[in-house]
C-alpha cells in the first residue's frame, strides 16, 4: 500500500511537470505574473545579470528585474522578471557555426521563452539558447536598452537565369551557384544587409499570368525582402489600395543590373480581377471579407476566429422585386474590394447606409442607386465590443466627369504654387497691420478676441467631428434630425463659449474703480492696443492664449489618435467620391491670401500710411 502512494505521487509530481513544459512554449508576456512558472536559463555574452556593459566594460547596476523587461511579447506590453524566477544566468561570448552569420539587433521585436529560447514577434523565427546571447548596455541617448546578438542561418536567394545560361541538365544556371547576392532584407522591422547565397531558378510564366519585376532598393516602401520561418519572402504591394502579397521562395528571382547596383525582383502575378471573373464564369459569387469562420474585429482591426453563433451567413434578396430569395448554389470568395478605394456600410448605425445582396451575387446599396458586383464589395460580421454586426466594405463609385484625370493632374501643379502664392500675401498683410499702428483701432478688441476664440472653437468642432466619423471608418452620413441636432451642439459650443468668455472680459474690463483690483487679472483693453494686453502675460493667457492652447492640444490628440487609426486600420482610402474636379472654386480657395490682401492691404488710406511709415 505504501509502495502505491508512492508511485502515485511520483505520478502526480510528474503530470504538474509536464504541464508546465507545456507552458514554457508561450512568449514571456503570455506568462501569469501569479505563477510559479520558472525561467529555466538565461544566456548573457558579457556581463553578469546584475551588470550592464558601458563602453566595453561591465558595471553593477543595483535592479531587481533583468533586462527581459525590455523586450516586447506578442501583446506588445513591457514585461518585468524578476531575477529570482530565472533558474540559471550562463554568461558566455556567443559563437556561431561557419555557415551562419552573426547579427547584432536592438530587443525590441524579441521575446524570451520561460524554455530559454529566444523568439522573433515579427516573422516567428525561433532561436535556441546556444544561437543567442542578449546584453543590457546603454545607448546614444544615455538610456538602458537591449541588445540582441543571435546566429542566423546565411539566407539563400533564388536568383534569375537568363534563357541561354540555364543548364537543362544539372538544372542549374552556369556562373550563378554559390554566389553572394547584395540586398537589403526586412528583419526585426529594421532594413539590413546580409550575406548571401544563391541558387538559380528559370522564372516560367503561364499565359495567364504577367512578369512583374519589382525594385528591391532600401528607398522602396512598396516591395521589400522579409525573412520569416519559411526563409526569404518577397513582399509587395501590388496596389495602393490593398495589402502586399507575400510571394514564397522560390517563386520569385532576384537578379543584379549588370551596369549598376541596383538590384529586382520577379515574380509571377494574375490580376485579381483576371482571377476573379473566371473563377465566378457562369456561377453566382459573393465576397466576404475574412476567411470561412472569422469575422472582422473591429477593435484590432483583423480577421479573427469566431464562434457559431457570430458565424455569417448570406441573405439574398430577388434583384428585381428585392423580396427574400433563397439561392442554393453559391461560391464565395475570400478578401477586401479589389483595386478601388473603399469605405464601410453600417445600416444598423447609419438608415442611409442600406444594402440589399441580390440573388445575381451583386450588393445593392440603395442610397447610390447602384449595384456592385462582387469584386466591389465584401459582407461580413463585424465585431464591435458591445454588438456584432453585419456591414460591408464597399468600392466608392468612380466620379463620372470626362476629363477629370487631367484636372487632377493640372490641380496637383497649380494648387501648390497658388497656396505659395497666398501664404507670401497674408504675411505681407499681416506684417502691414503690425508696422502700422493706426490700423490697430479699425477692429475692436473685444471683436478680435470674440473672433479668433470662434475661429479656433470651430476648428475645435472641425476636429472632432473628423476624428468622431473617421474612428470608425463609418461613412458619416446622419438623417437629416440628427445632422441637425448635433449641429445644434456644436454652435453651442462653438459660438456659446468664446461668447461666455466675451462677457467675463467685459465684466472684468469695466469693474467699477472704488473696488480693490490690485490683486485681479484684468484684460486693460486699449490701454496697450485693442487686444488684451501682451504687457501681461497672465491677463493674454487667461483671456485668449490659454483657450487656444487647449484647444491646439485637444485638436493635436485626435490628429494623431486618428493616424494610428488609419495606419493600424489601413483599410480605408480617400474618399473617391470627393474627387470631382471644380477648378474655378479651387482656384480661388488657394488664393485667398491674395483677395485677402487686396482688401485690406490695397486700400488709399493704408497706402498712405505705408507711404508715411516707410518716408
Amino acid at each position: 500500500m505504501e509502495k502505491f502512494f508512492v508511485i502515485f505521487g511520483l505520478l502526480f509530481i510528474c503530470k504538474v511537470s509536464c504541464q508546465n513544459d507545456s507552458q514554457s512554449y508561450f512568449p514571456s508576456s503570455y506568462i501569469d505574473r501569479e505563477s510559479s512558472l520558472v525561467y529555466s536559463k538565461l544566456h548573457k555574452c558579457f556581463c553578469l545579470w546584475d551588470q550592464i556593459l558601458v563602453d566595453d566594460v561591465c558595471q553593477s547596476q543595483n535592479v531587481n528585474t533583468t533586462m527581459l523587461g525590455l523586450i516586447e511579447g506578442y501583446s506588445s506590453t513591457t514585461e518585468q522578471i524578476d531575477i529570482n524566477v530565472i533558474d540559471k544566468v550562463i554568461v558566455e561570448s556567443l559563437v556561431c557555426p561557419s555557415n551562419y552569420l552573426t547579427l547584432t539587433l536592438p530587443g525590441d521585436s524579441f521575446a524570451l521563452r520561460t524554455s530559454g529560447s529566444l523568439f522573433n514577434i515579427n516573422y516567428g523565427l525561433n532561436f535556441n539558447f546556444s544561437m543567442y546571447c542578449i546584453e543590457q548596455t546603454v545607448n546614444e541617448q544615455d538610456q538602458i536598452s537591449m541588445e540582441v546578438h543571435i546566429c542566423l542561418p546565411i539566407p539563400l536567394v533564388p536568383r534569375c537565369c537568363p534563357q541561354n545560361s540555364y543548364d537543362p541538365v544539372t538544372n542549374q544556371c552556369k556562373d550563378i551557384n554559390g554566389t553572394d547576392v547584395g540586398i537589403n532584407i526586412m528583419f526585426a522591422k529594421r532594413l539590413v544587409q546580409l550575406e548571401t547565397k544563391s541558387f538559380s531558378i528559370l522564372l516560367n510564366c503561364e499565359n495567364s499570368e504577367e512578369t512583374v519585376k519589382v525594385p528591391l532598393n532600401s528607398d522602396s516602401h512598396s516591395s521589400q525582402m522579409k525573412l520569416t520561418n519559411e526563409g526569404l519572402i518577397l513582399s509587395h504591394k501590388v496596389s495602393p489600395h490593398g495589402d502586399a502579397i507575400n510571394i514564397p521562395s522560390p517563386e520569385y528571382c532576384v537578379e543584379m543590373d549588370t551596369n549598376s547596383v541596383a538590384t529586382s525582383a520577379s515574380y509571377c502575378y494574375i490580376d485579381p480581377i483576371s482571377a476573379h471573373l473566371e473563377f465566378c464564369e457562369g456561377v453566382t459569387c459573393i465576397r466576404k471579407c475574412c476567411p470561412l469562420g472569422e469575422a472582422y474585429d473591429m477593435t484590432n482591426y483583423r480577421c479573427v476566429p469566431v464562434d457559431l453563433i457570430n458565424k455569417w451567413t448570406p441573405k439574398f434578396y430577388n434583384k428585381d422585386t428585392y423580396a427574400k430569395e433563397i439561392v442554393k448554389e453559391y461560391k464565395i470568395i475570400v478578401g477586401f474590394p479589389l483595386n478601388c478605394d473603399f469605405t464601410s456600410l453600417s445600416p444598423n448605425n447609419d438608415p442611409p447606409d442600406f444594402f440589399q445582396l441580390l440573388s445575381n451575387g451583386s450588393l445593392y446599396v440603395k442610397n447610390w442607386h447602384l449595384s456592385l458586383s462582387s469584386s466591389k464589395y465584401c459582407l461580413d460580421n463585424f465585431i464591435y465590443e458591445e454588438s456584432v454586426m453585419v456591414e460591408a466594405m464597399v468600392c466608392f463609385p468612380q466620379p463620372k466627369a470626362e476629363g477629370s484625370s487631367m484636372c487632377h493632374h493640372v490641380g496637383q501643379k497649380l494648387y501648390p504654387s497658388l497656396l505659395l502664392i497666398s501664404s507670401i500675401f497674408l504675411i505681407i498683410t499681416l506684417t502691414v497691420y503690425a508696422i502700422i499702428p493706426d490700423l490697430h483701432s479699425k477692429i475692436q478688441g473685444f471683436l478680435i478676441q470674440f473672433s479668433v476664440l470662434s475661429a479656433f472653437f470651430w476648428l475645435n468642432v472641425m476636429s472632432y467631428d473628423i476624428w468622431r466619423t473617421l474612428r470608425s471608418m463609418k461613412s458619416g452620413r446622419d438623417s437629416p434630425a440628427g445632422a441637425r441636432k448635433r449641429f445644434l451642439y456644436y454652435s453651442l459650443y462653438a459660438w456659446g463659449c468664446p461668447f461666455l468668455i466675451v462677457i467675463v472680459t467685459v465684466i472684468m474690463q469695466f469693474l467699477p474703480k472704488y473696488l480693490d483690483r490690485s490683486n485681479l487679472i484684468l484684460p486693460r483693453i486699449g490701454e496697450y492696443g485693442c487686444i488684451v494686453t501682451r504687457e501681461d502675460k497672465r491677463a493674454f493667457w487667461l483671456y485668449i492664449n490659454g483657450y487656444i492652447s487647449i484647444i491646439l492640444i485637444a485638436n493635436c490628440f485626435f490628429y494623431f489618435h486618428l493616424s494610428y487609426i488609419l495606419i493600424k486600420a489601413r483599410k480605408f482610402s480617400e474618399n473617391a467620391l470627393g474627387k470631382k474636379t471644380q477648378i474655378l472654386t479651387d482656384i480661388v480657395n488657394s488664393l485667398r491670401g491674395f483677395f485677402i490682401f487686396i482688401i485690406f492691404v490695397c486700400k488709399r488710406d493704408v497706402i498712405k500710411k505705408l507711404k508715411k511709415y516707410f518716408n
